[in-house]
């Protein structure tokens, strides 16, 4: 028999022996793995700090918990997003509605959001509120980039270098909030999933969503499976047409 078997106690302490101490970094960074972490429910897809033993595995570990972290401030915030659109008016505040047709396209309007069809879709915003939504309601995947999307979003600032006299003429890139989305297949007359951040709940936001799809598209009922928060909505709008 070659080699030597050790305790697990013993064979963490000789895994680390040896290995250089950073203090500073080690600090800092478990710091940051604490605070994110105390953003997540118990039971995450991460590994706690206390389960980390020399910094190195803190540092890999570090991607995995800020995604988580941004998943989380997306599901209650909505995730941060970017546009194309007009300049908006001096203190002016007001939420945008707009359109994504992911399949054959010629069915988007309002906010200009073209940009979110470049790079990968994993991580985006659209998919980073899709993951909120799918994990809230327990469902086993989560929509994909498929589908005419009708999205609400709430400005934050406006981005631009135009003198303001030309600004008019020219379109500003926006950035703010996703808040909440209704997504549309291939059947034109329901909406098969509503999402809205919860922070922005009680607003409205799926109301407004569903008539946008009832006006501009005649979208007239939710499909279900429902969630209970999906299920209220249906009945509330079954008693408006009424």
């Amino acid at each position: 028999m070659s080699g030597y078997e050790f305790p697990e106690d013993r064979e963490v302490e000789k895994r680390y022996r040896g290995l250089p101490e950073v203090q500073d970094v080690e600090e800092h960074y478990r710091e940051a793995y604490r605070a994110l972490e105390a953003l997540l429910p118990s039971g995450g897809a991460y590994t706690s700090d206390a389960r980390l033993g020399h910094v190195s595995e803190v540092i890999r570990e570090f991607r995995t918990i800020v995604r988580e972290a941004e998943l989380a401030a997306a599901a209650e915030l909505g995730p941060v997003i970017g546009w194309y659109g007009d300049w908006p008016e001096r203190d002016s505040w007001q939420l945008v509605p707009a359109g994504l047709d992911l399949d054959e396209g010629g069915r988007d309007f309002g906010a200009d959001l073209s940009n979110q069809l470049e790079g990968e879709w994993t991580d985006g915003p659209l998919s980073q509120a899709a993951t909120a939504y799918q994990r809230e309601c327990g469902w086993d995947s989560a929509p994909g980039p498929a589908g005419l999307w009708l999205v609400m979003l709430a400005r934050v600032e406006a981005v631009g270098t135009q003198p303001l006299r030309y600004r008019k003429h020219r379109p500003a890139f926006l950035s703010g909030n996703l808040i909440g989305f209704a997504i549309m297949y291939d059947q034109p007359e329901g909406v098969s999933h509503v999402w809205t951040a919860r922070a922005w709940r009680r607003r409205g936001i799926a109301s407004r969503l569903l008539d946008e799809a009832r006006s501009r598209l005649g979208a007239d009922r939710l499909q279900g499976p429902f969630t209970s928060g999906g299920a209220a909505l249906r009945r509330a709008r079954d008693g408006e047409s009424r």
